[in-house]
């Protein structure tokens, strides 16, 4: 089994892109027979990068996270050179070669460039998630107009090609005033990652007593300490005390020592550490809190991310929300993830719950992801899943 994950957008092992790249390898390097290349940009920093079974072709001069500005009203000769200039990149990947190529993240100009090329070409069977709307690329009104119709204009030239596949990870993707309805398929995982978190989820939860109440609820920041996930909040919470009864674990990627070192020395209830590449290590440390925070901006969110309603946090006070959380606690509290705080919600339910509920269609995006060769009836990519209801700046 070839497969091809072309990411235009990997330069490095971190961040969502990485984390999708973690899990191929490391299905790849079981013994499933699949051959990983990986297509990435240009700038591709191969620290790291070492001894994993992947052949890497660093081959995209533009980066998938490149921004765009308008600073006139001819934007149409600069798309055009840009994408013409991606379909070069793509001549040199023989992507018919691929049993399958798996674009995890759709990038307006990449994506425009693939439906260009693929007129030329026999298609690949080719599966396309549809994740940030045009405007998390633009960094003013009239350039996320650009990049809507480019994104409609190729979304629409490669429904045509009967082997190309689109999904979400929130059943529906909007440009402009369309919105699709697509299969909903969640971040791949390997074998190995599945039966690790089937085995979680099989613990016999512990005993109700007044030792479990009384221990500290511990809440789980983890990733990037970027604004958009409410960092600045929760320093904001850390700076005014924790409330009484509640810790915080802050995991962080490397080159974020100096931010684990400062949070460390600010009060006895707070931990923070940076963790190496790979999933595992995020894994178990979830596991091992009570909450995880996620105090995504509902503005930015809905602007920059899948925009579904249903993730948005409620922004409270931070400390209002710990506090809330902690007097709320009783005896069915045990160490098992959930959810993190929502308006109307309980700890007990929302966004975690539904997630719990969705493991198995971690194993249908594996194998839509080739890991297993299903097809179906008519030759095209089987997307077994649930049914969805009615940087870098570049100015002309």
């Amino acid at each position: 089994m070839k497969l091809l994950l072309l990411d235009q957008g990997l330069s490095a092992r971190t961040g969502h892109n990485a984390a999708t790249l973690e899990e191929l390898v490391l299905q790849a390097a079981s013994p499933c027979g699949i051959a990983l290349t990986c297509a990435t940009a240009s700038s591709l920093d191969r620290t790291g990068l070492a001894g994993l079974p992947c052949e890497w072709r660093p081959v995209f001069r533009l980066h998938g996270y490149a921004r765009f500005l308008s600073d006139s009203d001819s934007h149409e000769p600069l798309l055009q050179r840009l994408t013409d200039l991606c379909v070069e990149d793509l001549r040199q990947l023989d992507l018919a070669a691929y049993d399958l190529v798996l674009m995890p993240t759709a990038y307006p100009v990449h994506l425009a460039a693939l439906a260009q090329h693929l007129k030329s070409i026999r298609a690949p069977r080719l599966c396309i998630g549809l994740l940030m709307p045009p405007s998390f690329w633009a960094c003013d009104a009239r350039a996320a107009q650009w990049l809507d119709a480019v994104m409609q204009q190729s979304i629409d030239a490669l429904q045509m090609q009967p082997d190309v596949s689109f999904f979400s990870e929130s059943g529906e993707y909007r440009t402009g005033s369309t919105v699709l309805w697509l299969p909903t398929l969640l971040p791949p995982i390997a074998d190995r990652t599945h039966d690790w978190i089937a085995a979680q989820l099989a613990l016999p939860l512990p005993e109700a007593d007044e030792d479990a109440v009384e221990r500290p609820l511990v809440f789980g920041f983890f990733g990037d300490p970027s604004p958009r996930k409410g960092f600045e909040l929760l320093a904001h919470c850390i700076q005014g005390g924790l409330p009484g009864g509640a810790h915080l674990s802050v995991a962080l990627p490397t080159r974020h020592e100096a931010l684990a070192g400062a949070l460390n020395g600010t009060a006895p209830s707070v931990t923070a550490r940076t963790l190496g590449p790979g999933n595992a290590q995020y894994l178990e440390a979830m596991q091992a809190v009570d909450v995880v925070l996620a105090f995504y901006d509902p503005a930015v969110y809905g602007m920059q991310m899948s925009g579904q309603k249903s993730a948005q946090p409620f922004l409270r006070s931070v400390s209002t929300q710990l506090s809330r959380l902690g007097r709320e606690r009783t005896r069915d509290h045990s160490r098992a993830s959930t959810s993190l705080p929502c308006e109307d919600r309980s700890p007990s339910s929302g966004p975690v719950a539904r997630q719990i509920g969705a493991w198995p269609m971690f194993r249908s995006y594996s194998q839509v992801c080739g890991i297993s060769r299903s097809t179906s009836g008519n030759g095209r990519l089987s997307a077994a899943v649930t049914k969805s209801s009615p940087g870098t700046t570049v100015t002309r």
